[in-house]
């Protein structure tokens, strides 16, 4: 990648080195045209686009040739002592890196040190953004929004957001997510209005990076709108509301770059998505299906047994079915439409089913015979993105899908009303609790559960017993009562007795096992408040 050499300077003067920069006035300093570093002597051959390093004990002035090959070319020369007078009558672009401590003894090795960490500062310079246009092309490779601004915010060193065309927010990264709340940030809301603000709606057709008219925001914004088909797709906003250092030309080049590399990622996906949609396969046809059976409409059984054949289900294979809530919070950085389409091509046997704000997977037995199987690779994904999942049963049979994916939203709705923060929740492990929630609707659940259980509370109130207590804890151990009495501390004696007195006072038969759970279930409903 070709940088500029107004870009090294910035990465120079941003380091606080001990040394003084001094540079010509002649040249174009926010031109992109240095593609890397080498060392320079009077036997070099110079080459345009290349930052010269002159070595130590270089001697500029004997060679009036040398001077003149660099003055007809773009190079740019880099000294290490101040010439700066004596370059100056010449055109050429230098940078003059003078050491502000040298060393006591000034001897030739010296002189070399600090020769070796400035090249070696220089070329990690050239590096860095080298390393940066290699990451661009990844992040669109794997179609990673948020991937492509998180390894661009260290070039910009401000926040990055990416707007879309509805005012919802693609990605965001850098100090913004630091200081959420705190009064430096820009709000996001603010930004969901700007694409209408008169007083940049001609940068709507100009597609040129721009600055917000002073006076909309609280600090600079660099922007550039992203187009798709000639019809504004997103905008990409870099705030200064940190360091509030402004912006230079050469951040209207760096942005240019990263607005090709999310047009290339914008088009590619698009592409992709008309490819999917003009060539109804096997799969897409495994889809409509499926999604057929989601919404409950009729499908014909042999059609589905014939589709799934084609796709490689064995005979008699299930599946499970799973929710993942994209938007348990307010901000959420992607779109459904994106991670619909990361799900299949990065989870092998999985069918993924856009529900804008969801999204119903299809998970094979075959690939995963057990949820656990699934989970254990998934749960990566799920942690990154901050979502919540929900996993249903294994279903045997597709034509009950539509059972399933209700299993599925159960779970994951039971579960973040249970703990906001588990990203996973199996229906297995929630069945109980619906139901007995499912039990409560047409009634509270003191007027469902057994009449039994209030009197034993009544009698407790008025005569400071522990009937209640008692009772629960001998159904919870499994009507085992010296087992009872060890979790209540009493003794086994004492335990007799109570057991006694409660069925004076209620006329429980402990030997009715129908009566023993609706008095279980009774203890639960009261539990978890149905």
């Amino acid at each position: 990648m070709k940088i500029s050499l107004e870009l090294i300077l910035r990465e120079l003067t941003e380091e606080a080195l001990a040394c003084t920069l001094k540079h010509s006035k002649y040249g174009d300093f926010s031109a992109m045209n240095l593609a890397g570093i080498c060392s320079f002597d009077t036997a070099t051959q110079v080459k345009s686009g290349t930052l010269y390093l002159v070595v130590p004990g270089c001697d500029l002035q004997s060679d009036p040739v040398l001077l003149g090959m660099l003055e007809k070319s773009d190079a740019v020369l880099c000294v290490l002592e101040n010439l700066a007078a004596e370059l100056e009558s010449y055109q050429i672009t230098y940078l003059c890196i003078i050491n502000e401590n040298p060393a006591v003894d000034d001897t030739p090795a010296a002189d070399y040190r600090f020769y070796n960490q400035v090249f070696s500062r220089l070329y990690d310079i050239f590096q860095k953004y080298a390393s940066w246009q290699e990451n661009l092309y990844l992040a669109v490779e794997n179609e990673n929004i948020q991937v492509l601004l998180d390894v661009s915010q260290p070039i910009f060193r401000k926040s990055i957001y990416v707007a879309g065309n509805e005012g919802k927010y693609l990605a965001a990264s850098g100090p913004c997510l630091d200081y959420l709340g705190v009064q430096s940030q820009v709000p996001l809301e603010v930004f969901n209005h700007l694409k209408n603000e008169t007083a940049i709606e001609p940068s709507l057709s100009t597609q040129e990076t721009f600055l917000y008219p002073a006076g909309i925001l609280n600090a600079d914004a660099l922007c550039k709108d992203i187009f798709e088909n000639n019809v504004y797709f997103c905008r990409i906003i870099i705030i200064d509301e940190i360091n509030r250092t402004g912006f230079d030309p050469g951040d209207y080049h760096l942005m240019a770059l990263l607005g090709n590399a999310l047009q290339l990622m914008i088009r590619q996906n698009n592409l992709a998505v008309m490819s999917d949609q003009g060539n109804p396969d096997s799969s897409s046809s495994l889809i409509t299906i499926i999604d057929q059976l989601l919404t409950n409409q009729r499908v014909d059984a042999s059609q589905l047994d014939t589709v799934l054949f084609r796709n490689g289900w064995k005979k008699n294979e299930g599946c499970h079915v799973g929710c993942l809530l994209l938007y348990p919070y307010e901000n959420q950085l992607m779109n459904s439409h994106y991670y619909n389409r990361y799900i299949t091509r990065n989870f092998t046997g999985v069918y993924s089913l856009d529900r804008k704000d969801h999204l119903i997977l299809i998970i094979r037995e075959s690939v995963y015979p057990k949820a656990d199987h699934f989970l254990s690779q998934f749960n990566l994904f799920i942690r990154d993105g901050n979502f919540r999942f929900g996993i249903s049963n294994l279903c045997a049979d597709l034509m009950q899908l539509a059972f399933f994916q209700r299993q599925a939203e159960i779970a994951v709705d039971d579960g973040l009303r249970k703990d906001q923060t588990i990203w996973c929740h199996k229906f297995a492990n929630l069945a109980f609790s619906h139901l007995l929630q499912e039990a409560c609707h047409e009634m509270p659940a003191e007027l469902l559960c057994a009449p039994e259980l209030l009197v034993l509370k009544n009698y407790d109130c008025w005569k400071k017993t522990d009937y209640y207590l008692t009772l629960k804890t001998y159904l919870e151990n499994k009507m085992i009562a010296t087992q009872t009495a060890k979790a209540l501390f009493i003794h086994h004696a004492t335990m007799v007795y109570r057991l006694k007195r409660m069925q004076e006072l209620t006329g429980i038969d402990y030997d009715d096992s129908e009566k023993m759970l609706y008095l279980y279930l009774s203890f639960k409903m009261l539990d978890n408040n149905c």
